[in-house]
């Protein structure tokens, strides 16, 4: 509960009497919360119990445990030369077959070393049928063409013809892959354009099998464990579901498992009792079947805005048409997948703990239902950190951290893997990096590196740290950001013992201009407003229709000292966010309410000098700004948006929404919160072909004919980023940078060179080429003479960069 106790006095007697009973409950739910514990029983040796206590560290046999220590590989390379530094704590990799696990564990235990096993085995992969038809997708089908890439590992697919302006589906059908590849010879009906879909039949490297394949896994497990001596050294499992590139949650994959489809079929009946009932929520409109298992087997054959609205029955080979705008099957699909991931888990986890009952924790690669419900099965998190500074560290960890801060219970949280051989600067700020790293909650840390003076470190800092128990007795606070509002927030230490964490949350920023920063976050306790001044602390006045309702919380213990008045309250506001909760209403800062009507001001008077006729804005924001006591937030929502409007038209830079393409074979326009508008550009392909170049073409009309530089805010892996060029008038730009003012999950902006534009309409293309396919998104262009300095999503001001009434366009 973000509300400091020493707050309390600011609040009204009802809302202070109502924080007082919330506490209360919370600190009652604290109390009986059951403890994570155990008894682990070594070879030969009494049993030794652990448990993990509020703030995340392990006690073991009564004493913290807080490790800090080097990940090794099974082959312990330097494990002399780690133990002489004084080290005495280790992660050893090993398969999950059990394959050297008896000789590495005792090596270990015969040098007195204390050590956790991450299974380094990729989990176990899922077979079904990839529903990807914006990756797998070819367009400009007009005559005979042959269509060949490859598809290792898959023995069949199944295709779809169709008219790309409409959909019109002009031929179905499964096809046989040959040698790896799928090569078909596509001849259209017709000279409209068309486009082919793919959908493979295959094992998916991106999603884990939690039917027969992790059967198989935990048996692998369980054996290695039953059959190697493990000693009094042994402290837990890391990753018990192998190695993830990332927990995907998302559609894309529908398993064709038996045992899926036996679960499935439970489900539905579970969920509709009525076969009719659930035919009629699939949007069906067929006589063909007649019981849940016949649905079990039908593959929805589009995803998100992609593809075409017919399922497929994969064993009489038919298909059905249905409305997939109304269709619940992906929604009924994904329901199956969380739950077989959760209830596999959590047997997996049982069966382990039967075997040797110590903790077992899952390494975080994402969002995902193995460690985002509030009570998982897992012991604990473990988290991956990347860089030095203290920025690199919060957005690599900070995910981790806000998922085992959302948990009912508390869970074991470590760094378990910091790879120290990738940065030079790394080992001389490793004390730094810890403090920064113990902040944010983890009680123990482990370095990866081949580096004897580097180890030698790690040594100094064990000595240093393994005896001091302060981390196990203090917890970040967290305040939570939606992702979408990654900028202006960030995740980064606050005063007051907060950190500033991201959460799938639902919200997203507010523009306040270019003082005040704020956004909105849908959290499980009530939706909150979060708000603060970049430029330092400041008397100010926020408007609201009922003043009496919000409800002011700041994380550092000072005094806003609020005061009410007609139609506002007034406030201290610093650099410290705020916490407004309480009321529905938009907040709405004065100083940013006066900030832009001055600047439509000055819009107004730059369009009056180019004589350019924009009435119909000026009306709207100043009908807007009249209503602005009757409804604050809606009225400077709509006045933002004329302002922008305005700006867009007058200003001397160009704008380009990525996804407002001209022509494109890129995937598809995603929905994507926090970008600008709303909606990105996305190519999403696994397609592995030497010759896949994937263009968009925008046209430009010249604002100047000038030097102009050439911006694109895009989200791009970085092993892609040499691959992706903007063409204007025929000069090639190039990313030759980092990028700046990152925002939402990965976009950045880069600066991809200076242009001069023709007279007129001008053509932009975005390349892409990616032999061996590629996810990434493009948000927004920009074409402007200099001076630009991004703001995440947000548009640039005209008035820098506008026409003056002296100077008219060249």
């Amino acid at each position: 509960m973000i509300i400091p106790a020493q707050n309390a006095f600011w609040y009204p007697s009802p809302v202070r009497k109502a924080i007082f009973i919330a506490a209360c409950a919370v600190l009652a739910s604290i109390s009986v919360a059951q403890t994570r514990q155990g008894i682990y029983r070594p070879l030969n040796s009494a049993g030794l119990a652990w448990s993990i206590n509020e703030h995340h560290g392990l006690h073991w046999d009564g004493k913290p445990y807080i490790p800090v220590g080097v990940r090794l590989g099974p082959d312990l390379a330097n494990l002399d030369a780690i133990k002489a530094a004084g080290i005495g704590d280790v992660i050893v990799e090993l398969p999950a077959n059990g394959v050297g696990w008896k000789d590495t564990i005792s090596r270990l235990e015969r040098a007195g070393m204390r050590y956790m096993i991450a299974i380094t085995s990729i989990a176990p992969l899922a077979t079904g049928v990839v529903v990807e038809p914006q990756g797998y997708r070819f367009v400009g089908i007009t005559e005979t063409k042959r269509i060949r890439f490859p598809l290792p590992g898959c023995q069949y697919a199944y295709m779809v013809l169709a008219i790309r302006s409409d959909g019109q589906i002009q031929k179905t059908g499964r096809v046989k892959i040959e040698n790896g590849y799928f090569d078909q010879e596509i001849t259209p009906p017709n000279d409209l354009d068309h486009v082919l879909l793919v959908y493979p039949e295959t094992i998916s490297a991106a999603y884990v099998d939690y039917w027969g394949g992790m059967d198989n896994h935990r048996d692998g497990i369980l054996t290695a464990l039953k059959t190697t001596p493990l000693g009094i050294g042994f402290r837990g499992i890391i990753n018990p579901m192998g190695q993830t590139v990332k927990l995907k949650s998302e559609r894309g994959l529908v398993p064709t498992s038996p045992l899926f489809r036996f679960e499935l079929a439970q489900y539905l009946q579970e969920r509709y009792r009525n076969f009719q009932t659930a035919v009629r929520s699939w949007s069906l409109s067929t006589h063909d079947l007649d019981t849940f298992n016949d649905l079990s087997r039908l593959v929805p054959l589009w995803s998100g805005n992609r593809g075409v609205g017919l399922l497929w029955d994969t064993v009489s080979n038919r298909t059905y048409a249905c409305d997939n705008r109304k269709s619940t099957v992906w929604e009924d699909i994904e329901a199956v997948l969380r739950n077989s991931q959760s209830r596999r888990l959590q047997r997996l986890i049982t069966a382990i703990k039967q075997v040797t009952d110590v903790p077992v924790i899952q390494e975080w690669a994402g969002w995902a239902p193995a460690y985002e419900m509030q009570a998982p099965a897992l012991d604990g998190i473990g988290a991956v950190a990347e860089g030095t500074s203290p920025s690199q560290l919060a957005n690599s960890v900070g995910g981790a951290s806000s998922s085992i801060l959302r948990w009912r219970q508390p869970g074991m949280f470590l760094l378990t893997d910091y790879n120290l051989d990738i940065d030079k600067e790394a080992p001389a700020a490793l004390g730094l990096s810890l403090d920064d790293l113990a902040s944010m909650g983890t009680c123990g840390w482990f370095v990866r590196s081949s580096n004897l003076s580097v180890i030698q470190t790690v040594g100094q800092e064990a000595l240093k740290r393994s005896t001091d128990a302060s981390v196990m007795q203090w917890s970040p606070k967290p305040l939570y950001y939606p992702e979408s509002a990654h900028y202006p927030a960030s995740s980064q230490r606050l005063p007051g013992g907060y950190w500033w964490l991201p959460a799938p949350l639902p919200g997203n920023r507010v523009d306040y201009g270019s003082e005040i920063s704020g956004y909105r976050v849908e959290a499980p306790d009530g939706a909150f407003y979060v708000l603060w001044n970049r430029n330092g602390a400041k008397r100010i006045k926020i408007r609201f229709f009922d003043p009496k309702k919000p409800v002011f919380v700041t994380l550092d213990g000072s005094d806003p000292k609020p005061k009410i008045h007609r139609n506002a309250v007034e406030l201290t506001l610093g650099e410290t966010p705020i916490l407004i909760r309480g009321t529905d209403e938009i907040p709405i800062p004065e100083p940013s309410l006066n900030e832009l009507v001055f600047r439509m001001g000055q819009l107004s008077a730059l369009a009056e000098g180019m004589r350019n006729d924009v009435h119909d804005i000026i009306f709207l924001f100043r009908d807007a700004y009249s209503g602005v006591d009757r409804n604050p937030g809606g009225s400077y929502t709509v006045m933002r948006e004329q302002f922008n409007k305005l700006s867009l038209r007058l200003a001397r830079y160009s704008w380009i929404e990525a996804e407002s393409c001209k022509e494109t074979n890129f995937s598809e326009a995603k929905s994507i919160p926090g970008t600008s508008n709303g909606l990105a550009l996305s190519l999403q392909t696994q397609i592995v072909s030497p010759d896949a170049v994937y263009t968009a073409e925008y046209s430009l009309q010249a604002r100047s004919l000038e030097d102009v530089d050439v911006w694109v805010s895009a989200r791009i892996p970085r092993e892609n980023r040499r691959d992706f060029s903007v063409d204007v008038g025929g000069q090639i730009l190039r990313i030759h940078n980092e990028g700046l003012s990152p925002y939402n999950g990965g976009f950045i902006w880069y600066r991809m060179g200076t242009t001069k534009l023709a007279r007129g309409v001008n053509k932009l293309l975005l390349e892409m080429r990616a032999p061996e396919g590629v996810d990434m998104a493009v948000d927004a262009i920009l074409i402007t003479q200099g001076g630009f300095a991004p703001r995440g999503p947000f548009i640039p001001d005209a008035i820098p960069f506008g026409p003056t009434p002296d100077k008219p366009l060249n």
